[in-house]
């Protein structure tokens, strides 16, 4: 059986996709992936959502990594398998996050009902500009990434 990772979208539907790279991008609709990890939870999310200032924020994905997330994200076990595959989170992290989704469709239908939109876009004027910065010679996998400890 294919591993499975769940996608969400920013108006909280979520669709179960291949674990692969090709799953993954049609996932997240195509996107210019990154990939950020909190705790015991990682997704895949588009790299250029700030900057193109189209993709709504993402409230499922926001909560639960506890950033300001806009667009589609792919969600995943924080850390790959030993030869660097990512790997699908635990059942029970997937059944909190479709949990959410469920909430979260519920106040969209609601505030719609009451001739609300909640859909926020990013500001993308008052994004800063990006920072390079580069891995020590030395760097190993496994080691800090610099900006981490920042």
């Amino acid at each position: 059986m294919t591993k499975q990772f769940l996608a969400v979208q920013p108006d909280a539907t979520y669709e179960w996709v291949p674990g692969t790279y090709e799953g993954i991008k049609a996932g997240m609709r195509g996107a210019t992936i990154d990939f950020r990890r909190h705790e015991m939870l990682g997704c895949f999310l588009d790299d250029n959502s700030l900057l193109e200032g189209e993709q709504a924020l993402n409230v499922v994905a926001g909560v639960m990594m506890r950033l300001a997330l806009f667009g589609p994200v792919v969600f995943v076990a924080p850390e790959p398998n030993v030869v660097g595959d990512s790997m699908p989170c635990d059942p029970e992290t997937y059944a909190a996050i479709i949990n959410l989704c469920h909430i979260w469709q519920c106040v969209i239908d609601s505030a719609a009902r009451s001739g609300q939109d909640l859909t926020v876009l990013p500001n993308f004027e008052t994004v800063p500009p990006p920072k390079f910065i580069a891995l020590p010679d030395d760097w190993n996998f496994g080691d800090p990434i610099p900006w981490d400890e920042a």
